[in-house]
């Protein structure tokens, strides 16, 4: 298609006038304001006072206006970095005491830049999210302006504060099939991808063998202390039991096990029919190749009379190098039927997780983590935490790098990158300045902790996606920083069907009327239209992670 490189700019809210106040978005401001992130989350009120204007580019042989997106860029400089402090935080808390706001960060933003359009300059903001619906703009805007006038008090100027509806979402082996992986062909790097989820590279699935929904990632292989025969799963305490409450915290017991599988119901079925699919396409591919060789070598070379020319040795290797995958595909498709009994992916059961609930001795931190004891039978190799890369034939285990803990970390803009059993390997920056998150409790007060933020590179949409939880968070040198825990993906799975007698029955009467309950671990995302614009994750920092199972299980955690 076709596209103008000049953008049309559409002046939809220009005044003779600049007004010197803050004003309140018509609903084309609010709907648009922040389009390019995910869900294009609506805009309650922003302490800029600078009227907002639209920038469009034509699309296609039509010349269809298409908005220019909005993206995130990481904090740099020391300026906001340097002032930014804990008592900061609790003063914005205090300023946000009467709204259902879901977490608050200072974050860069711009209009993204492609080929259509030089990238704007980046502005830096306080981006504030709040429940859908539950804030208007009188009120949103008195809380905006309260939390400009507590940055100015600490010495942080030509910083705006916008409040948008969003949420926090957090994102909830077999030997068989691990040694057909190892005699994979060259170059089938389609039908690896489909299978990393259920094999042992750090990155795994991990679900609950319960007929429950929701599954997580197996970050790390960890050992306890001086034993070296069990090996135990890192991923999140929210993805390993639905039916564990918040108060509750777990040890092992030979009399109450939790038995774990990799991969539920749904991941499978999905991996099965991409594998399927695949083999398909290359059926179709080299069918019409195949029947053009076969027929030359049968007959048509003894009666050529219409000077057909022959298949040629590159087309005779194409084939063969083809069946080759299309043979091993037919493998791994026969390997997967074979597994979908639930009891044949169990790859161990729970053993330790705390309660959900803020660390003593790192104050802000949420607990959330979980170990799970694994079945080393089910692996063809020791655990270990290597990551898998898609390495040249002939190198298997070796393929990508062995994961090390930090021995100091220190936050501030950092290169990341995560393998995630749903979004693979993805690369994002640390923000300069954590994120501060609100997590309400069904019988108890909700609590605020702290988490590190995470951009997705640029170019690009996400950094991670439900049912990634858990995955292990590292550097260019393969230095673990953090675990994933959540991202503000606008979850299709929630407000999905509002109960009668809930009071948030209102959003129905918005763009969310078709949408269901929220639950609170990871489900399969149901099939939705939204738009699917750029996403932050929030981590938690591996050496909180690592201190506070040392507190639990009275042994200092070391990776297998």
């Amino acid at each position: 298609m076709s596209r103008d490189p000049d953008p049309k700019v559409t002046d939809i809210h220009l005044d003779a006038v600049e007004p010197y106040e803050p004003y309140e978005p018509d609903t084309e401001e609010a709907k648009c304001y922040f389009h390019g992130f995910n869900g294009s989350p609506r805009l309650v009120a922003r302490t800029s006072h600078n009227r907002w204007v639209k920038t469009s580019y034509a699309y296609g042989w039509n010349e269809t206006l298409v908005q220019h997106e909005k993206c995130y860029r990481v904090l740099q400089g020391p300026d906001i970095i340097g002032k930014w402090c804990k008592e900061l935080s609790m003063k914005i808390i205090e300023a946000l005491c009467n709204c259902e706001w879901a977490y608050f960060f200072p974050i860069r933003t711009c209009l993204m830049e492609d080929g259509r359009l030089q990238g704007s300059t980046p502005s830096t903001i306080l981006l504030v999210a709040v429940k859908p619906t539950s804030l208007e703009w009188e009120e949103g805007i008195k809380i905006a302006m309260n939390c400009r006038g507590i940055m100015r008090r600490f010495m942080i100027f030509d910083v705006e504060v916008e409040i948008m509806e969003g949420q926090y979402t957090p994102h909830a082996a077999s030997t068989e099939l691990e040694a057909i992986f190892d005699k994979r062909p060259e170059n089938s790097s389609e039908v690896t991808k489909n299978l990393l989820p259920l094999l042992s590279y750090s990155g795994y699935s991990i679900a609950y063998r319960n007929y429950t929904p929701g599954e997580g990632t197996v970050g790390l292989h960890i050992k306890l202390g001086d034993d070296d025969s069990t090996v135990y799963g890192l991923t999140c305490r929210h993805v390993i039991r639905h039916d564990l409450t918040d108060d509750k915290s777990c040890k092992p017991s030979a009399d109450n096990r939790h038995y774990h599988i990799s991969g539920n119901e749904s991941h499978l079925r999905d991996i099965q029919t991409e594998v399927v699919r695949f083999t398909e396409d290359l059926n179709k591919e080299i069918d019409h190749l195949k029947s053009r060789i076969q027929k030359w070598d049968s007959w048509l070379q003894y009666a050529n009379d219409n000077n057909v020319s022959p298949p040629s040795e590159e087309d005779r290797q194409y084939v063969q190098k083809t069946q080759t995958w299309v043979d091993y595909s037919s493998l791994v498709t026969e390997c997967l039927e074979g597994i979908e009994e639930r009891k044949d992916r169990q790859i161990g059961h729970l053993a330790y997780c705390p309660d959900f609930s803020l660390s003593t001795r790192q104050p802000g931190y949420l607990k959330d983590w979980a170990l799970v004891e694994l079945d080393q039978g089910k692996f063809t190799l020791p655990l270990a935490n290597r990551l898998f890369y898609s390495p040249p034939r002939g190198v298997h285990r070796e393929g990508g790098p062995v994961l090390t803990l930090p021995t100091d970390f220190r936050l501030g803009p950092l290169a990341v990158s995560k393998m995630g059993q749903i979004t693979g390997l993805t690369r994002g920056t640390l923000n300069g300045i954590e994120a501060v998150v609100r997590r309400p409790f069904v019988n108890s007060p909700p609590v605020y902790n702290w988490e590190i933020l995470i951009v997705p590179e640029k170019d690009t949409k996400y950094f991670s996606k439900m049912g990634d939880s858990g995955s292990a968070v590292y550097d260019d040198m393969g230095c673990v920083v953090a675990i994933v825990t959540a991202s503000n993906d606008k979850d299709p799975a929630t407000w999905l069907g509002v109960p009668d007698k809930d009071p948030t029955a209102a959003l129905i009467a918005r763009e969310f009327k078709d949408q269901v309950a929220p639950q609170d671990v990871d489900k399969k995302p149901a099939p939705n239209s939204a738009y699917k614009g750029e996403d932050v994750t929030f981590a938690a920092p591996i050496k909180w992670v690592l201190d506070d199972i040392e507190d639990f299980t009275g042994k200092k955690p070391r990776l297998a």
